[in-house]
């Protein structure tokens, strides 16, 4: 990646992140980045393209922080709880998936993403005996990104900074109570990991 698309991308967060989609404009990513137009343009066709980047870039860091969490824990459970709160710090995600214009396929091709690493966590812990009889995986996954996304999109409307995390630790114990045993439960840590996924 040049260190002009490397910058921009960086600028676009920031700027996504505070002024949501519709708000954001190149001229203000353009003087965070600290270059002209024609070199975002010559990056980016658009402010869309720029928003579908910042959002590939969102997901690589998810993936690294993935890979970070499954080296740190044995536990998948603890994996999935780390990973979801990571995912919740990037509200420039939620941001981009609900403002941008068509972000219905976007959001729908994400969502199934989000729900495959879901079940395929749900399925390592029934493997290891965390979960309780007779779980239903696929139904739990969904269920899981449904509420999750409900906090996602609840969270656009905070201000302030550890509300998000509340509410992703309420929903997780919600449903993780639900469909693990109670021994897998008390070994589990509910709140955000304090060095993974920063950006």
């Amino acid at each position: 990646m040049s260190a002009t698309r490397q910058a921009l991308l960086g600028a676009a967060v920031v700027v996504f992140d505070r002024m949501g989609y519709r708000r954001a404009t190149v001229d203000e990513v353009c003087t965070i980045a600290g270059v002209t137009k024609g070199a975002l343009y010559g990056c980016f066709a658009s402010k869309r393209d720029l928003a579908l980047a910042v959002l590939d870039h969102e997901e690589r860091a998810l993936m690294t922080a993935r890979a970070a969490l499954h080296g740190r824990h044995r536990a998948p459970l603890q994996v999935l709880v780390d990973l979801v709160h990571v995912h919740a710090r990037q509200q420039v995600t939620a941001k981009l998936l609900f403002q941008m214009p068509g972000y219905q396929t976007r959001a729908r091709s994400q969502t199934r993403r989000w729900t495959r690493a879901v079940h395929d966590l749900l399925q390592e812990a029934q493997y290891r005996g965390e979960l309780r009889a007779a779980v239903d995986l696929n139904r739990a996954a969904g269920a899981i990104v449904t509420a999750l996304v409900g906090v996602e999109r609840m969270g656009l409307a905070l201000t302030t900074e550890d509300e998000p995390a509340v509410g992703v630790t309420r929903a997780l114990r919600t449903w993780l109570t639900a469909l693990a045993r109670p021994e897998a439960l008390l070994r589990l840590r509910w709140g955000p990991p304090r060095d993974i996924g920063r950006t």
